[in-house]
């Protein structure tokens, strides 16, 4: 079968690698694509550079994330985040659905839910804001009946919508063939990315510190930086790698990618 996305409004503008990259990575946790598309054309509109209009508001990039939360997430603010492309921030997105909900298939309105600090899995009748609340207030349109409450039946009413708005039209999300053989989530393409994120880290030790047996985007970033094939897994052969680098650079050999390691990596890379 084909790879697709439900053609949800905007994503007529995304790259095809975006949306093969999008379809990669939900198939790859067994996300369901459709949904957090939705979300993405409910947060964004697809615009990677866009922020949130009210004044002191910091939300910005696809998911709308806030300074906060990109910094302790993946060590930069949001300002740093529209500066990213959609096919660069797609690592963001696949950190952050891991983060927030592991692997696996959930409902529609739970892709919408972690970014309300909402845990998946609430009851459509929960209540997530009132009147009177500034997140009511940033959110009021939300409230569709108008009763002064936002619940998870309206975000999930939101998802619906969007995804009814596709008509059941799909848009193609097939990996596109680069020059050599190489594909958008070959290692070349994961060292690009990976590179320009940790050049733009303004602080080290709020990166991930990675050991044996740890996975995830993290690990991966730090293979593709460190030579290695594209994985999320933190395996022996990256321990070795991890040993030879800090041998090589006068730090500590554990094996284990902490703030000195992944500072010395960044400088290795010509970050600040």
């Amino acid at each position: 079968m084909t790879p697709s996305i439900a053609r949800v409004p905007g994503i007529s503008r995304t790259s095809q690698a975006f949306r093969a990259g999008l379809y990669k990575l939900a198939e790859k946790h067994g996300w369901n694509v459709d949904a957090i598309a939705a979300v993405i054309s409910n947060e964004s509109g697809f615009v990677a550079n866009a922020k949130n209009p009210v004044p002191g508001q910091t939300a910005s990039g696809l998911l709308q994330w806030i300074d906060s939360t990109a910094k302790s997430m993946f060590g930069f603010g949001s300002d740093q985040i529209r500066t990213l492309s959609a096919e660069q921030q797609l690592p963001l997105i696949e950190k952050w659905f891991v983060a927030q909900l592991g692997d696996g298939l959930h409902r529609p309105v739970d892709y919408y839910l972690v970014g309300w600090g909402a845990r998946p899995g609430l009851a459509l009748d929960y209540t997530l804001a009132q009147q009177g609340q500034k997140v009511y207030e940033l959110n009021r349109a939300l409230d569709v009946n108008g009763d002064g409450t936002i619940r998870v039946s309206d975000l999930d009413s939101r998802v619906q919508r969007t995804l009814a708005a596709a008509g059941g039209e799909r848009i193609d999300a097939s990996p596109l063939p680069a020059a050599g053989g190489a594909s958008p989530s070959s290692s070349a393409h994961w060292v690009m990315l990976s590179t320009s994120l940790l050049r733009s880290c303004g602080d080290t030790r709020m990166l991930a510190i990675l050991r044996l047996r740890d996975q995830g985007p993290d690990v991966l970033f730090l293979r593709s930086i460190l030579g290695l094939p594209h994985s999320i897994h933190y395996d022996a052969i990256t321990m070795s790698k991890v040993r030879d680098f800090q041998n090589a650079n006068a730090l500590v050999p554990d094996g284990i990618c902490g703030p000195k390691t992944w500072g010395v990596l960044r400088k290795m890379i010509g970050g600040a």
